[in-house]
C-alpha cells in the first residue's frame, strides 16, 4: 500500500513541476531586440527544424512548443501514437546531431551548378530536348 501511495505522489509532483508557471515582467526583452550569433543554441536549433522532414518538425513543434500530449499529436495527424513517440524519438536525434555538427553554406548553397546530362548510345537523343 505505501508503495502506491509513493508512486501516486511522485506522479502528481511530477505533473506539478511540469506545469510550473511564473509571472512575465516588463524587463523582459524582446524577440526582436535579440542578436543570435550563427553558434548561439537558439540559432542552431531553428535551423536544424527548419532541415528536418515535414512529419518530424510538425511532431516535435506539436510536441514542444504547442504542449500537446501524444495521443493528441496522433489524433491530428491521424497516425498511432507509438508512431508519434517514434517520430520524436529520431528528432532529437537528429537534432543532437546536427547541432554538432558544422555546416558549411558555400556558393553551391545560393549558386547552384547545372547538370547538363551527356548521350552516348543509340537512338534518337531525348536529351536534346531539355537543353
Amino acid at each position: 500500500m505505501w508503495a502506491v501511495a509513493e508512486n501516486v505522489y511522485k506522479q502528481w509532483y511530477r505533473k506539478k513541476l511540469k506545469n510550473s508557471t511564473c509571472e512575465l515582467t516588463d524587463d523582459v526583452p524582446s524577440e526582436d531586440g535579440c542578436i543570435e550569433d550563427d553558434n548561439s543554441d537558439i540559432y542552431l536549433l531553428r535551423r536544424e527544424l527548419t532541415l528536418l522532414s515535414e512529419k518530424y518538425r510538425k511532431s516535435t513543434i506539436m510536441y514542444y512548443i504547442e504542449r500537446l500530449s501524444c495521443s493528441e499529436i496522433s489524433l491530428s495527424l491521424t497516425i498511432s501514437e507509438s508512431m508519434v513517440k517514434y517520430l520524436l524519438f529520431k528528432s532529437r536525434k537528429i537534432l543532437k546531431e546536427g547541432m554538432n555538427m558544422e555546416r558549411n553554406l558555400g556558393e553551391l548553397s545560393y549558386n547552384p551548378k547545372t547538370l547538363i546530362p551527356m548521350y552516348s548510345g543509340q537512338g534518337p537523343n531525348r536529351f536534346w530536348e531539355f537543353m
